[in-house]
C-alpha cells in the first residue's frame, strides 16, 4: 500500500511513520527528499534511520540487505562533510559500534573526516559502551589514532592496560543462552532415558532414591554444562582483547603523541598480557626516536626507570630507540643501567637466537648490535656528565664556624688593627632580642 504523506506533516513525522511501518521502500524516498532539507531537519531524519527500530521483530529487520542499503544510502546522502554537531556524530558513533560491518565502515570513513570534535564524543562512548561489536570497536579505534588529541592517546593506552572497553554483554548473553540450552537438552535426555527404559532395571529401585539420584545428576549437569561454556567465552574474550591490543598499537603508531610513553613504558615492563605489552614495546620503538631535547622532563623518575630496563631487551630497533631517549630525556639514574648494558656480550647472547637464519642476516644483526655498542658508549658519557653535574648540585656550602648564640659573647672587631684602640680590646655584641623584649 503506497503512502501518501498528509499535508502540514513534517518530515521527520513522515520518516518515524516509515520506520515504524517498516516501509523500507518510503524511507529510501524521504532520504532524498531529505538531502535537500535544511540541516536540523536532515539530523533528525539521519539519526531515526540510523537507529534500530524497537519491536521483537527489530533484529531481524536491522539484517535485512535491503535495510542495510537504506541506511548506506541516509549516511552517503545526509552525513555533512565535516560532521560537528553533537547529535549527528553521536549517531555516527552508534553506527560504528552497534551496527553491521558495511554501515560501520561507512560510518567510520564520515566520523574520522570531522576530524577533533568527535574524539572526545568517541573516547566516551567507547568507556560506556556495552553492546560493541568486534568490528565496530576496532574501527572505533583505528578512527582515534587519526584524531590526534590528547584524549585519544589516553584511550589507547587504557586499552593496553585492560580498562576499556568494557567486556561485552553480547558474549554474556551468548554464554547464558548456551549454558541454558545445554543443560536442558542434556537433563531432557536423561529424563527420557529415564522414562523410556524398556528392560525395566530402575522399576527395582525405590521411588525416592531414584528422585534424588535423578535430581543430583540433572543439577551436576545444570552446573558443568555453565562451566565447561564459562571456559570457552573467557578463550573468545581473550582472542578479543589480544586483537584490540594489536589495533591500539596500530592506533598509537599512527597518532604520534609522545605524551603515552610513560604508561606505555608502564605497560611494556609490568604484569600484563603478552599481547598488550608486543604491542607497547613496538609503539615505544616508534615513539622513543621522536624524543629530543625539548621533551627534557618528559620522563619521571618511575618512568625512566623503566625506559632504562627496557635495556635488557634484544631487538635492535627498541634497543637503539631506548637509548636515543635516555640521551635526550634521560638525567644521571640511567648511567648505570647504560654502564652495564655497555657490559653486555649481546654478540653471544644473539648468537644462540639467530643460529637458524640465513648467515647473511645474522651478519647483518651483528653489525647492528656492534652500531649499538658504540652508541651505548657515547650516551653514557653524556650521562655520566649529567649525573656528575646533578651531584655538584646537590653538594650544600656549611658555614666556617657556628653562629653567636647569645648577646653575652664578647666580639672582637674586624677592623681594630687601624683603629686607636688596642687590638685586645674586646667588644660586647649588641643587645640581643630577649633583652629588649625585657626592657
Amino acid at each position: 500500500m503506497e503512502h501518501t504523506p498528509q499535508r502540514g506533516r513534517s518530515l521527520v513525522s513522515e520518516v518515524n511513520d516509515a520506520v515504524v511501518m517498516r516501509n523500507v521502500k518510503l524511507c529510501m524516498n524521504l532520504i532524498y527528499k531529505a538531502a535537500v532539507a535544511p540541516y536540523a531537519d536532515r539530523i533528525a531524519c539521519l539519526c531515526i534511520l540510523l537507529k534500530k527500530p524497537t519491536g521483537a521483530d527489530s533484529q531481524h529487520i536491522w539484517n535485512r540487505p535491503k535495510w542495510v542499503e537504506m541506511r548506506l544510502a541516509a549516511l552517503d546522502a545526509l552525513v555533512s562533510p565535516s560532521a560537528g554537531d553533537i547529535t549527528e556524530l553521536q549517531a555516527l558513533i552508534s553506527a560504528v559500534l552497534y551496527d553491521v560491518p558495511a554501515v560501520s565502515a561507512q560510518a567510520a570513513e564520515a566520523l574520522m573526516r570531522s576530524g577533533l570534535p568527535a574524539a572526545h564524543q568517541l573516547s566516551e562512548e567507547m568507556d560506556s559502551s556495552e553492546w560493541w561489536t568486534m568490528d565496530g570497536m576496532v574501527r572505533a579505534i583505528t578512527a582515534l589514532g587519526r584524531f590526534g588529541s590528547y584524549n585519544a592517546g589516553q584511550t589507547l593506552t587504557s586499552v593496553l592496560f585492560g580498562r576499556h572497553p568494557r567486556s561485552s554483554k553480547r558474549l554474556m548473553r551468548r554464554f547464558t543462552s548456551l549454558s541454558a540450552l545445554g543443560g536442558i537438552t542434556l537433563t531432557a535426555l536423561l529424563f527420557a532415558f529415564f522414562l523410556a527404559d524398556g528392560n525395566n532395571h530402575l522399576k527395582d529401585i525405590p521411588a525416592m532414591a531414584a528422585f534424588l539420584f535423578f535430581g543430583a545428576i540433572a543439577c551436576t549437569l545444570l552446573t558443568a554444562v555453565p562451566l565447561a561454556f564459562t571456559n570457552v567465552i573467557a578463550y573468545q574474550k581473550a582472542q578479543e582483547h589480544n586483537m584490540l591490543d594489536r589495533a591500539a598499537t596500530e592506533a598509537l603508531i599512527a597518532l604520534n603523541d609522545t605524551k603515552t610513553i610513560p604508561d606505555l613504558a608502564e605497560i611494556a615492563t609490568g604484569r600484563y598480557p603478552a599481547t598488550a605489552k608486543a604491542g607497547a614495546c613496538r609503539a615505544l620503538a616508534h615513539l622513543l626516536p621522536l624524543l629530543g631535547p625539548e621533551h627534557r622532563g618528559l620522563l619521571d623518575g618511575p618512568s625512566e626507570r623503566r625506559v632504562a630496563l627496557m635495556l635488557r631487551s634484544t631487538d635492535c630497533d627498541l634497543l637503539l630507540a631506548v637509548l636515543h631517549a635516555l640521551e635526550y630525556a634521560g638525567t644521571g639514574q640511567s648511567a648505570d643501567p647504560v654502564e652495564r648494558f655497555t657490559r653486555r656480550n649481546l654478540t653471544a647472547e644473539v648468537r644462540g637466537i639467530t643460529m637458524s637464519r640465513m648467515d647473511t642476516e645474522r651478519t647483518q644483526q651483528l653489525d647492528s648490535l656492534a652500531h649499538i655498542q658504540s652508541e651505548a658508549v657515547r650516551i653514557l658519557t653524556i650521562l655520566m656528565e649529567r649525573k656528575q653535574k646533578e651531584e655538584d648540585s646537590t653538594v650544600l656550602l656549611r658555614h666556617s664556624q657556628p653562629a653567636t648564640a647569645s648577646g653575652s659573647e664578647m666580639l672582637r672587631a674586624a677592623n681594630a688593627v687601624s683603629r686607636a684602640e688596642p687590638a685586645e680590646q674586646l667588644l660586647r655584641a649588641a643587645q640581643s632580642d630577649a633583652d629588649r623584649e625585657r626592657v
